[in-house]
């Protein structure tokens, strides 16, 4: 999350510029803020693009408003806010700002454009080949994208780079949308042993399908038990449908209500079977 300055503001006018051009000011921030703390965050983000409608100097003030923007956008779940943020952030920048990059990506992710996220990827790869969380957001949106030629590729293109763990569920259901279960079946059994799988529910589903496809019914049975169990426990599906539709609708939260339905769904087909 990026930091959230408002506890540093303090209050004087802006300052008018020739050509009609304005500096934003502590008090243009104070205000935002003001309506945060009220718990008005869409006025505040309303406040700020106001602000961004009139010619304003682009300069350290101006990267605040956007930096405060850019939360209120994540906090607020206004995916697309973000992504317009952070692209203008950016733009502003003479570094390569890996870190931003990566969360533009990832906030492309959310809102479906996964070419978008796979070209920030791609980009970042180039920029440091040895970013290991950078091949694993890549690959998961390769596979969010059923691009699963292009994970399995990615992520065994180079045996002596550093990998996380996550690294093998993705390949684990990429070698199952591709039909190759058995190469399937050792990544998600590798990836069940890590301390990152305990809670993941996609990852025993996957498991579940790879094992029912193998026609290991009762192990798969087991597997499902344990993606359903997670979820009650969790109460992921409750609290998706507690936010407004405008964000349901998102793919980071249209696909998994889509992933919890299958997973009930499964359970009845398969332990029907065991």
């Amino acid at each position: 999350m990026m930091r959230f300055i408002f506890s540093i503001l303090y209050l004087f006018g802006a300052v008018q510029l020739g050509f009609g051009q304005t500096h934003v000011s502590n008090k243009n921030l104070q205000t935002a803020g003001e309506r945060y703390q009220k718990g008005n965050i869409d006025s505040a983000i309303a406040y700020l693009d106001s602000l961004r409608g009139t010619p304003l100097v682009k300069d350290s003030m101006y990267i605040n408003l956007l930096q405060i923007s850019a939360d209120l956008n994540q906090r607020s779940f206004h995916f697309e806010g973000v992504v317009k943020d952070i692209e203008e952030l950016l733009s502003m920048s003479s570094k390569p700002e890996i870190a931003l990059q990566n969360q533009l990506g990832r906030y492309k992710k959310y809102i479906g454009d996964y070419k978008g996220a796979i070209d920030v990827y791609k980009h970042l790869i180039e920029l440091d080949t040895n970013t290991a969380i950078t091949y694993n957001n890549l690959a998961s949106t390769y596979n969010a994208a059923g691009l699963y030629k292009e994970t399995i590729a990615l992520l065994q293109a180079d045996p002596k780079r550093k990998k996380l763990s996550l690294e093998s569920y993705h390949l684990a259901l990429a070698y199952f949308h591709v039909g190759k279960l058995d190469s399937a079946k050792i990544f998600i059994d590798k990836f069940l042993k890590t301390k990152e799988a305990t809670y993941d529910f996609l990852a025993f589903k996957c498991a579940a399908q790879i094992y029912f496809e193998l026609g290991l019914k009762k192990k798969a049975c087991t597997y499902i038990f344990e993606a359903n169990g997670i979820l009650k426990q969790a109460k992921v599906e409750e609290e998706i449908k507690k936010q407004p539709k405008r964000i349901q609708q998102y793919p980071l939260f249209s696909s998994t209500l889509k992933d919890i339905k299958e997973c009930k769904k499964l359970k009845q087909i398969i332990c029907g079977q065991a």
